[in-house]
């Protein structure tokens, strides 16, 4: 008798562009994506044909991307490491400006930081890490994931899935995540900061 091969499941992506590329296109001709500008103040964007306009869909939820401040310390940090980066890997070379906040940040957390440049990085490195039970000497978690976790962290799931159970479960649903705690000896629960990627629930009020 032959043993039953598993069903080998492909991501949906020709579906996806086949549903979203008309409404993609319509986007385009609209002139609502693919713009470019250069930012004068707060969310006010000066865009190539000179007109001004408003943006409501950057994801600086505090506004730091063009504070003046901000802008004015990465222009003084510019001028004292004369260069944008350093095209090498962080284990070989830094700049002393990182360790110098991540040390101002593990003293403050209590804890070890690491800074990314990007949240698809940090995700990168450390997600795949935890999956594989280095972080936690060696025991591997369950790990749960919020439906409404970032992007980058949902595009891991499979890579994790690969050392470890992953499990989705619909956004903020506490009973659901205490289910799977009572269930499995280890958990590990990846949520998101502000949930940018699904609309928060209305109250019934």
């Amino acid at each position: 008798m032959l043993e039953q091969q598993p069903v080998r499941r492909f991501r949906n992506v020709p579906e996806l562009i086949a549903k979203s590329g008309e409404n993609l296109d319509c986007a385009y001709r609209a002139g609502v994506m693919t713009i470019y500008g250069r930012s004068t103040q707060e969310r006010q964007i000066e865009l190539l044909d000179g007109r001004t306009i408003v943006d409501f869909q950057r994801g600086s939820y505090l506004g730091l991307d063009n504070h003046p401040s901000i802008v004015a310390g990465a222009m003084n940090a510019l001028n004292r490491y004369n260069s944008l980066q350093w095209s090498g890997a962080r284990t070989r070379l830094n700049f002393a400006i990182t360790k110098d906040l991540e040390d101002s940040l593990a003293g403050l957390f209590g804890c070890r930081a690491m800074v990314f440049s990007l949240v698809l990085t940090a995700n990168m490195g450390v997600l795949p890490l935890l999956a594989c039970g280095a972080l936690t000497n060696g025991r591997r978690p369950v790990i749960v994931v919020d439906r409404f976790a970032h992007a980058t962290i949902s595009y891991h799931k499979a890579v994790m899935a690969e050392d470890t159970e992953v499990i989705t479960i619909d956004h903020n649903n506490l009973e659901e995540l205490e289910d799977i705690c009572r269930t499995r000896s280890f958990v590990a629960f990846l949520c998101d900061g502000v949930y940018s990627m699904g609309a928060q629930p209305r109250s019934k009020s």
